[in-house]
């Protein structure tokens, strides 16, 4: 067989892992709920290397934004995940409007920006800053697992610390706390939550912290 012939049949058996890789990684990530980190897609696949999922990762993505796919592929809390493109956002928007376990209050945006900035952190030091009880927030944030309980303060009657999850990572999109948005962005953004609240209704907002 010419050595021509061969190189493309190479190539061409090269092309199939690679695509059959690129397909096991989608399907992954499309069944997911959560980020998968490299150890785990290569422990469930059996066929990908760790070290090869972030090219993989990267591979995928640029099939879909030169496909003009709505979704992309992005390293979100400490793994990898299928997300909307950012000029897609507000026509998903409109389909989870309405949403009551997808949204939060202004009330617990407010609550776990504190924590997300502050951590570890009481539940006195919280109601110090926002001036209200935070006990019931508190207890919706955990019940979402936004917020973890950490540990108990080295003061009198130790009382409990709160910090973020890797659920709140998720949620907002964020690679890690550093990724955190400044202070002011945060409080534009609980601002602009406000006014969404005002102009939905209580109902359509989301269920009252």
């Amino acid at each position: 067989m010419p050595e021509n012939e061969i190189n493309n049949d190479d190539q061409l058996k090269d092309h199939h892992f690679i695509e059959r890789k690129l397909g096991i990684l989608e399907a992954l990530l499309f069944a997911a709920d959560e980020p998968l980190n490299e150890k785990t897609i290569a422990e469930i696949s059996k066929e990908i290397l760790e070290a090869e999922i972030s090219e993989l990762a990267e591979k995928l993505d640029a099939k879909y934004e030169n496909n003009g796919h709505g979704i992309m592929v992005q390293y979100i809390a400490g793994g990898w995940r299928l997300t909307t493109r950012a000029n897609y956002a507000e026509i998903v928007k409109r389909l989870l409007r309405g949403s009551i376990r997808s949204r939060l209050t202004r009330a617990s945006l407010e609550t776990v920006s504190i924590v997300a900035y502050r951590q570890p952190i009481t539940r006195a030091e919280i109601e110090a800053i926002r001036g209200v009880d935070p006990s019931p927030v508190l207890r919706n944030l955990l019940e979402r697992n936004l917020v973890r309980i950490t540990g108990r303060a080295d003061v009198p009657r130790r009382p409990l610390l709160y910090g973020t999850t890797d659920a709140f990572l998720t949620y907002f999109g964020l690679n890690d706390l550093h990724s955190l948005p400044k202070p002011e962005e945060i409080l534009g953004a609980i601002e602009e939550k406000g006014k969404e609240v005002e102009k939905e209704g209580p109902f359509n907002a989301t269920v009252s912290d």
